[in-house]
């Protein structure tokens, strides 16, 4: 479903934007002597955000319990993703405002292999080293900020300047468009959790049965539709979904998806198989026996796609590195 950001509200892409409240559990601050510390599957981290045009300074926070779950907030606003799909908070009060499968990206960013394959394709590339929230970081250059946009190489117009730790966090961005400072954003804390109560105890206001434009239904195991599928390696089956994306305003499905989710060790795949339209984008790669495909590195992680057939694609968005991520995809086969 297709999502436009208003250029001053791109602070994240609409799936992702949320706001942060209390989480369960107690937080602990991870310490300052052991700033390439992993997170572990549930974080918070707070920015302090200037926006240079108007001189406005606010705090957002990000929750992210992975692998499908996280949210980010600013005051009384925000936006949350998870198993069931994109919410709003607006004063307060949470609502749906769409159905999406579980596996988007949402908040949780999964930037070290993107980026590492991106610097090879020079579409992004290393501007120094530094510390933000006691926490070692390298930054990049990229075109806009890496968590609205694919990765594509920096102008002097349109440039973003992100620190990113070993970890994969991002930390502080430094976002220019069109020639103008448009926003500064910097972490002050970084904390583990237990977990995230993405709606604070409340029930979200439902989605009217009007606007859904996706039908999801769960599925008992992998499906192998076009292809055949096993885990990769140290990865299990987190969950497996079918889903139909439906012409707006009608019931006729325009697109039919198999997702299956691979989690483990802190990495993620997800596995699209898609009947329909749908377009590759990206580099061009080799897949091995299941062809040429296109490759583009995101906020997310590394996505591949590989046309199979007349409206027949296999997506696959990986946390993976890249070198890794091929060779498993070089076992898959054709159904």
């Amino acid at each position: 479903m297709g999502r436009s950001v208003a250029p001053l509200n791109r602070l994240v892409p609409a799936v992702a934007l949320l706001l942060a409240a209390a989480a369960v559990g107690t937080t602990v601050l991870l310490r300052d002597d052991d700033p390439t510390a992993a997170v572990g599957d549930a974080l918070r981290i707070v920015y302090a955000v200037e926006d240079v045009t108007t001189q406005e300074r606010t705090v957002e926070v990000v929750e992210v319990e992975r692998p499908v779950r996280s949210r980010r907030l600013a005051g009384d606003n925000g936006s949350a993703t998870t198993d069931e799909g994109v919410f709003d908070r607006v004063d307060g009060r949470w609502r749906q405002v769409a159905v999406v499968p579980p596996g988007e990206v949402g908040a949780d960013l999964r930037l070290p292999a993107a980026l590492s394959w991106a610097e090879g394709h020079l579409l992004a590339s290393r501007d120094g080293t530094g510390t933000v929230a006691g926490r070692r970081c390298t930054w990049w250059l990229t075109r806009e900020p890496l968590d609205i946009a694919v990765v594509a190489p920096a102008t002097a117009a349109d440039r973003t300047r992100s620190c990113v730790d070993a970890a994969g966090l991002l930390l502080a961005d430094n976002w220019r468009s069109g020639g103008r400072d448009l926003r500064r954003r910097t972490a002050t804390e970084v904390h583990a959790l237990d977990a995230v109560n993405v709606f604070d105890g409340a029930t979200p206001a439902p989605l009217q049965a009007g606007l859904v434009l996706t039908v999801v239904r769960p599925q008992d195991g992998p499906a192998d539709d076009l292809v055949v599928l096993a885990a990769p390696p140290g990865l299990t089956l987190e969950v497996a979904v079918q889903f139909g994306d439906l012409d707006p305003g009608t019931k006729d499905v325009v697109r039919r998806t198999v997702r299956t989710i691979y989690a483990g060790q802190g990495e993620l795949v997800v596995v699209d198989q898609v009947r329909g339209p749908a377009e590759a984008r990206g580099v061009p790669v080799a897949v091995s026996s299941l062809g040429s495909g296109r490759a583009q590195a995101t906020g997310g992680g590394i996505v591949v796609t590989v046309p199979l057939g007349p409206d027949q694609l296999l997506r696959v968005r990986s946390s993976l590195p890249y070198d890794e991520l091929i060779a498993w995809l070089s076992s898959v086969r054709r159904r």
